[in-house]
């Protein structure tokens, strides 16, 4: 029998596939053995505080309702679909250390702790964690260890080819 998980942030119960919540990208916890497993009705409700909301590629809906969206502190156009980052909040990228981790799993050569993307205060920033192939802004390589501003517009590449856009937040 698969174990199943719960999401802490929207009580999302999950049986199969990557260890974060397909909502609102938080680790997944084990379900208490005494409560029962309770699907949401409505599985597009996000938590009350969530950090990152996906959603699919090209000019598809938002998972996210509007109020996640108005506290976006940006947009971050990836292969896979956009993520909303919430201000105060930091993404993880690699291989290991991410909500992503299933996504970059072919891209080998970025690596497991690659960088961090964090919206604190007015800026977004992203982070090289010591990565082996870098991190890249506008093609420019950035220092690892020091946190580098980014805007709407720019490209963040980590390594050599994943390519992350930076987008303003949808009003």
């Amino acid at each position: 029998m698969t174990p199943k998980l719960i999401c802490p942030g929207c009580s999302r119960v999950v049986t199969d596939g990557p260890p974060y919540c397909p909502t609102c990208l938080l680790t997944l916890e084990p379900l208490p053995a005494d409560e029962p497993a309770q699907e949401p009705a409505d599985t597009s409700v996000e938590p009350a505080d969530p950090a990152v909301a996906v959603r699919p590629a090209g000019d598809g809906p938002a998972t996210s309702p509007a109020t996640a969206v108005d506290q976006a502190a940006a947009v971050l156009s990836f292969p896979w679909g956009a993520v909303e980052l919430a201000a105060g909040r930091t993404l993880a990228i690699g291989r290991e250390s991410s909500p992503f981790a299933t996504e970059l799993t072919s891209y080998g050569n970025v690596s497991r702790r690659h960088a961090e993307i964090s919206s604190a205060g007015t800026g977004l920033t992203v982070t090289d964690l010591q990565s082996v192939n870098g991190t890249f802004v506008n093609d420019q390589r950035i220092a690892p260890g020091e946190p580098f501003p980014v805007r709407p517009g720019d490209r963040v590449r980590f390594a050599a080819t994943l390519v992350v856009r930076v987008e303003r937040p949808e009003q």
